[in-house]
């Protein structure tokens, strides 16, 4: 979970106290064990990660057993295309089943663009993209 959410519900008098999972994004990164931390302590969880891991990560879930009685809250931060998205889970490959089991109990969140002239604004976060992180945009990829 992203660091600033994590103290905006530590904040919240409402909110039942949180366990956040540090997910470090290196190539020897185990689902298993994350999964594993995680359901010492919650049975809902919240993921903020590209569609690969996510992919990834509820596949293990189902491989574990992690169904019914979880419940999986995914934030689709953009349509770009390193990030991926959560709605295309299914590859035809041999994770499909476990995969299409498991989205059952998915909630994805999108974000969605409700201005409809936001052309100059699409301009600045291209170049930023550009200048900062060395990133361009695909043609028809929204920034």
């Amino acid at each position: 979970m992203a660091p600033a959410m994590i103290e905006d519900f530590k904040n919240d008098p409402d909110f039942p106290p949180l366990y956040p999972v540090k997910f470090e994004r290196n190539k020897y990164w185990n689902a298993k064990d994350l999964l594993q931390d995680a359901s010492a302590h919650a049975r809902v969880f919240l993921m903020c990660v590209n569609a690969d891991e996510m992919r990834t990560i509820l596949y293990q879930a189902g491989m574990m057993g992690f169904g019914g009685e979880y419940v999986y809250i995914a934030i689709q931060l953009a349509t770009i295309s390193w990030w991926g998205t959560y709605r295309k889970f299914l590859q035809n490959d041999m994770m499909d089943q476990t995969l299409k089991k498991v989205y059952e109990n998915v909630l994805i969140l999108e974000l969605i663009n409700p201005v409809e002239d936001n052309g100059p604004f699409q301009d600045e976060i291209r170049d930023l993209a550009l200048n900062e992180f060395d990133y361009t945009f695909a043609e028809n990829e929204t920034a």
